[in-house]
């Protein structure tokens, strides 16, 4: 007979993997996977450290929240929800661990990918009623070239959804054999990495995710006893792909981006991607317009603003939103959120200075600038990786 802590484990990685998964209105990331891990505490042992220390951030957090009160809405209450994720997923490492394989991973990301095809192949809003947003917007989003949504909200959370759960794909094999490299079972794990990656540049078709996973394919690839000739491989074959798409597919979004690119880069500013890469100046300076209490969730006042690049000035605007990464702590609570983006960061950086680890330097990167602030995906990826000492790996 199956346990209820069994049960809980697995089915709290199930919906960690299937954020954009539920029937809440209104949230692309649904909450409900804090409830089985809410469930899975109560057969956990946990140190009264953690406790204090998750207890001081959820203070400082809900003062922040009331100082400001009349600039918030409920979506602060999506933030706490990333908070408490955090907190879950840390002391309940050790249950979660057990599902936590390249097995279960793999499964995952194929699903994602088969949703992906039929919508791509055949029918554009299949299985779209399974999240919160309405099939019209899956529609839009297909017909203005942006890719398919798989089950994800948008077409850009399914690239950096895929990314995501390759990531915990790579962590879940050096935590089940540390030992071994990844070219002994090549594969296996380059089939995943590939269909990974060509679900991103076809499917999603999202150049922000697209850059991010090329950075991340070449790193694995990279670190494997330097493997130079697969990596030549993988580059021939995705380029090879590439080629024929742009004999066959006219508006391929990564071709046109490419062109943009090279024949007027001036016109990439006007790109959403552009506005996500210059996601980290345009937070530090609403953060610093905004200071000292943040602009709360429900602020209706945009600041606008010039930065200047080397292929023009981007002209933008910031209101209660970032384009993603734990920074919107900050801009939208001010000098409140500025502990708990601390916290991350400061781990990190001792990862990155004490033992020189590249993958640290890449899980600061997503932790900063990518994805919503309420990704649990992401929340277990780095708590995983710090608690399970997969940082020695350099």
């Amino acid at each position: 007979m199956v346990s209820v802590k069994r049960l809980a484990s697995y089915l709290s990685l199930l919906l960690i993997s299937f954020p954009y998964v539920g029937f809440i209105p209104n949230f692309d990331t649904q909450p409900l996977f804090v409830l089985p891990l809410i469930l899975l505490t109560f057969f956990t042992k946990f140190s009264i450290f953690s406790v204090l220390l998750f207890v001081s951030l959820a203070g400082i957090f809900l003062l922040g929240t009331l100082v400001n009160i009349d600039k918030h809405s409920a979506r602060s209450l999506v933030h706490f929800c990333a908070l408490i994720a955090y907190f879950l997923i840390y002391i309940n490492y050790e249950e979660l661990k057990r599902f936590f394989t390249e097995k279960f991973f793999r499964v995952v990301i194929y699903v994602y990918l088969a949703v992906g095809c039929v919508q791509l192949l055949f029918v554009t809003d299949f299985l779209t009623f399974l999240t919160s947003r309405s099939k019209t917007e899956a529609l839009l989003a297909f017909e203005s070239g942006r890719g398919v949504v798989s089950l994800t909200a948008e077409p850009s959370h399914f690239g950096m959804t895929l990314l995501f759960l390759f990531l915990a794909y790579y962590l879940a094999v050096k935590i089940g054999s540390p030992k071994n490299k990844m070219h002994h079972i090549a594969g296996s794990h380059i089939a995943v990495l590939l269909a990974s990656f060509l679900g991103v540049i076809l499917l999603s078709q999202s150049i922000y995710a697209i850059a991010l996973f090329t950075i991340l394919a070449f790193y694995v690839l990279f670190t494997e006893r330097k493997y130079y000739v697969l990596l030549f491989l993988v580059s021939c074959c995705i380029g090879v792909v590439l080629y024929v798409l742009s004999l066959t597919i006219a508006n391929l979004r990564i071709l046109e981006m490419l062109q943009l690119l090279w024949l007027q880069p001036s016109l990439l500013l006007e790109q959403g991607a552009f506005a996500r890469l210059m996601n980290i100046p345009r937070t530090l300076f609403g953060s610093y317009l905004f200071w000292p209490y943040g602009t709360g969730t429900s602020n209706p006042d945009a600041v606008y603003f010039t930065i200047s690049t080397p292929i023009g000035d981007f002209y933008t605007s910031i209101r209660d939103r970032a384009s993603g990464g734990l920074l919107e702590f900050v801009l939208i609570y001010g000098v409140f959120g500025l502990p708990i983006v601390l916290l991350f960061i400061c781990v990190l950086l001792c990862l990155v200075f004490v033992n020189r680890s590249v993958l640290s330097v890449y899980l600061l990167l997503l932790l900063t600038i990518a994805g919503p602030v309420v990704q649990p995906i992401l929340a277990a990826l780095v708590i995983v990786y710090v608690r399970s000492g997969l940082y020695r790996i350099k």
